[in-house]
């Protein structure tokens, strides 16, 4: 019969786990209270919690704090222990009078912890309904006789102290799950300010320039081109930022975007280009929305910096087949050896999706610049 006071004992015994628990110890440390309070209530000579490793081996968890052993290093390798842990039955040994402890278990003690002699083993499987937890392992000298409260209550514990290490386990897959979370949205918060606000702000100041830089001449031009070529590196680097914070437009976003390049060409240039968008832009693939608005930025760019237009167009088609973006402009045309690098990227992003891309002069005067990828 187990005593009102050894009941109250493990129940003290839990109570010290749960709160252990709530205050968001790790779980080393509640395998480690576990050992303790076990060998306390239990008036056991050790404390051993070995769980499920690799090779079908337990290896060892945590020991009770009076044993001055490093954990971690020491491997139950007795496949006992593991059929134990299957088949969720405690096991005390020795059994019965004429009863010996398996030589393969002492011989995993001894090497593990360092017991010597013989000794009272209980073998406690620790398991809630989804899953294994691991093994409570009590020694007593074989003076000692039964152990204290009985195998019924040390079980009763064990179980319990599976199921409470497993809802901390979950709560703290929860509590890093949702950090995890807050951190995304956080980035995605700084990432969508620094777009909505720098990164369009410093490209609308950049058509000003450009504009400004048309009708300036001499050192004063070079100046202007120059604070212009730093805007555009600098915008290059926040859309990096941006982009490493995994900021990716969505099928509206893409027409906002798209929108917005237009006003603020017409803010900064003498006429604003026409925008046509065929076909449903959310049948657009992911990874290819943030190419889309590149290669309409880099488009109106020119036009509205080196073209010196008058009229202009922005197309964008989505069907079945592919994405396409078609820019057209009634200016000067590419000039022959003039800088490439913004027109050899828009390629580049092309050819990254299986499409092509190509720009070239009209007959009837100006650019058009055809930039598609194929819906996959």
């Amino acid at each position: 019969m187990t005593s009102l006071t050894e009941r109250e004992s493990w129940v003290q015994a839990l109570l010290m786990l749960s709160m252990a628990a709530l205050e968001g110890c790790a779980q080393a440390e509640l395998f480690a209270v576990v050992a303790q309070q076990a060998r306390q209530a239990s008036a056991a000579s050790f404390a051993v919690v070995a769980l499920p490793g690799e090779g079908g081996c337990l290896r060892m968890q945590a020991v009770d704090p009076s044993w001055d052993v490093a954990v971690g290093e020491g491997v139950f390798r007795s496949r006992v222990w593991g059929r134990i842990l299957r088949h969720h039955d405690p096991v005390i040994f020795p059994q019965g009078e004429q009863g010996e402890c398996p030589g393969e278990l002492v011989q995993d003690l001894r090497s593990c912890i360092g017991v010597e002699g013989s000794t009272v083993l209980l073998v406690l499987p620790m398991f809630t309904a989804v899953r294994d937890v691991g093994l409570l392992v009590l020694g007593w000298p074989m003076s000692a006789g039964a152990p204290r409260g009985g195998v019924g209550q040390l079980s009763w514990f064990a179980t319990w102290a599976a199921r409470v290490i497993e809802a901390a386990r979950e709560q703290q897959r929860r509590a890093c799950a949702h950090a995890r979370q807050e951190v995304s949205r956080e980035r995605q918060r700084i990432a969508r300010d620094i777009h909505d606000h720098v990164i369009q702000r410093l490209f609308a100041s950049g058509m000003s320039l450009q504009v400004a830089a048309r009708t300036a001449g001499g050192a004063t031009r070079t100046r202007l081109d120059d604070a212009v070529r730093d805007m555009e590196e600098t915008v290059t680097l926040l859309r990096e930022v941006v982009a490493g914070a995994s900021l990716i437009p969505v099928a509206g976003e893409v027409k906002d975007e798209l929108e917005s390049l237009v006003r603020q060409a017409a803010a900064a240039g003498p006429f604003a280009p026409a925008l046509v968008i065929e076909g449903r832009v959310e049948q657009i693939p992911v990874q290819v929305k943030s190419d889309v608005v590149a290669v309409a930025r880099e488009g109106v760019t020119n036009m509205v910096r080196h073209a010196r237009a008058t009229d202009g167009s922005v197309t964008v088609r989505v069907n079945n087949e592919a994405v396409s973006v078609v820019i057209i402009d009634d200016g000067v045309g590419i000039a022959d050896g003039g800088r490439r690098s913004g027109l050899d990227n828009l390629a580049d992003r092309a050819r990254s999706h299986g499409g092509a891309f190509i720009a070239h002069r009209r007959l009837e005067g100006g650019t058009l610049l055809h930039w598609w990828v194929p819906m996959r």
